[in-house]
């Protein structure tokens, strides 16, 4: 008996020795985490916008530094691995209110599709080459200009350069209405986007989300866009059900649909799927899992399985 209890006792004493030793790094984190924190003007970690599925970048009005990692996989496909920076920097103090933008440069469209019902990671196109896996990141740098804010109406101009060879000069403007209605909140969203290279973009987005608790909530997210590079405008649809489980854990089921408009309109692509997350460390480390199928037409519509883990760091 006595051999037995050492055993179980010598056990526990590894496991916690391992535990320790995998959970040092992130506690040698913490310490980074405060002074940047710290020296970002008391920054909103915004624990709430991320568990809600909003734009962080929007939601938060103060400094803040967010860095992501993700790796999705489709089936019969190679790993895609995205990496996401981005750093906003806010002058409170200042008579004029503007802030100091610099993150990933990522598609407008597809960006704002996947943010709002987490559809499919970028990869799900079955014409995408499957060595290009790790995709060359490029950076905007900007000054936000912040025209009106207010509880129901939010308009900004972005002007700025996307940091690639040769350099891209460009002006984005954002303008969001909001409507609260008896059954829940109506936003629209107007968006017109110039390039030097990629030339005109336009999107314009009708927003309806209903809180059915403090802890479930449904969105339906409708979307109409306009590229001049791709000469057409694309057509998106989603609804989700969002339900959050505790304060460090939340669920969303979704599904979508996206068509194009030339020759006709005619839809290309459906998808449904859930996502976990959860505030893994403190207030300042999350981490999500999903995993879905892809319908695309380009493939007679046959079924595309897809599993994809996410990190995130807020400072």
């Amino acid at each position: 008996m006595k051999i037995f209890f050492f055993l179980i006792l010598g056990l526990v004493s590894v496991a916690r020795a391992d535990y320790r030793k995998w959970y040092q790094p992130i506690e040698a984190l913490d310490g980074a985490q405060a002074f940047v924190s710290d020296s970002w003007s008391g920054v909103n970690y915004g624990v709430d916008s991320f568990f809600a599925n909003e734009n962080y970048s929007d939601a938060v009005n103060r400094s803040y530094i967010q860095v992501g990692y993700g790796i999705a996989k489709f089936e019969g496909e190679e790993q895609l691995y995205n990496f996401n920076l981005k750093i906003k920097v806010d002058f409170p103090n200042s008579k004029r209110k503007f802030k100091i933008v610099f993150e990933t440069s990522e598609d407008e469209i597809e960006d704002q599709q996947s943010l709002r019902s987490n559809v499919a990671p970028e990869g799900a196109d079955s014409d995408a080459n499957a060595s290009d896996t790790v995709k060359e990141k490029r950076y905007n740098a900007a000054i936000r200009s912040i025209i009106l804010e207010s509880k129901n109406w939010k308009a900004f101009i972005d002007t700025g350069m996307r940091l690639n060879l040769p350099l891209d000069p460009f002006v984005k403007s954002s303008v969001r209405r909001t409507f609260d209605i008896n059954t829940g909140s109506l936003s629209f969203i107007q968006k017109f986007n110039f390039f030097r290279q990629n030339g005109f973009e336009e999107i314009s987005s009708l927003d309806y989300s209903y809180e059915f608790s403090k802890t479930l909530s449904l969105g339906v997210f409708n979307s109409l866009a306009w590229t001049d590079l791709k000469d057409t405008f694309t057509i998106f649809h989603s609804m989700s059900v969002f339900s959050q489980l505790s304060e460090r854990r939340a669920v969303n089921l979704f599904v979508s649909t996206s068509a194009v408009t030339k020759p006709v309109i005619s839809y290309d692509q459906y998808t449904t799927g859930f996502s976990y997350r959860q505030l893994i460390h403190k207030t300042w480390l999350f981490a999500q899992l999903g995993s879905g199928v892809v319908f695309l037409k380009s493939e007679g519509f046959n079924s595309k399985p897809y599993f994809e883990v996410k990190t995130d760091l807020i400072f």
